[in-house]
């Protein structure tokens, strides 16, 4: 399993042996459908409920590119696992986040003689398993 980190902010992938330094990361909303629920008895304004599929999102993460790694193919599909630093001193367990993800999008841009940035986006691809920190 390959490991990047983040002051606490760690990304690991099972099958890929990928690793960067991140720096900076961020992930968009979890969104459903509407589904309008208005009929020939509805008055004053359409009605609507949540569907019952959930679209998972995306995070994006900019990470400092090591060129003797090797580089993410987009398109392949992995489980991640994010875990988060710890917040409050009384714990001692992480939370962390595990995932079905396919990779998006890898880029990368720089200077000659400088530090090489990528970014990296993954799209979560199932259900985002939540376990927040305790003691």
């Amino acid at each position: 399993m390959s490991k990047v980190q983040t002051n606490g902010l760690a990304l690991a992938f099972t099958t890929s042996s990928w690793i960067a330094t991140i720096v900076n990361y961020s992930k968009d909303g979890e969104t459903s459908d509407d589904v309008e629920t208005s009929d020939l008895s509805t008055t004053g304004f359409r009605t609507y409920e949540g569907g019952k599929l959930i679209e998972g999102g995306t995070y994006t993460f900019l990470f400092h590119v090591d060129p003797e790694q090797t580089r993410l193919a987009t398109g392949i599909t992995d489980e991640a696992t994010i875990t988060y630093p710890i917040s409050n001193s009384s714990n001692t367990t992480n939370a962390t986040s595990v995932f079905s993800c396919y990779i998006n999008s890898y880029s990368e841009s720089g200077e000659i003689n400088g530090l090489i940035e990528g970014t990296l986006v993954i799209k979560v691809a199932d259900d985002n398993v939540f376990t927040p920190e305790s003691a």
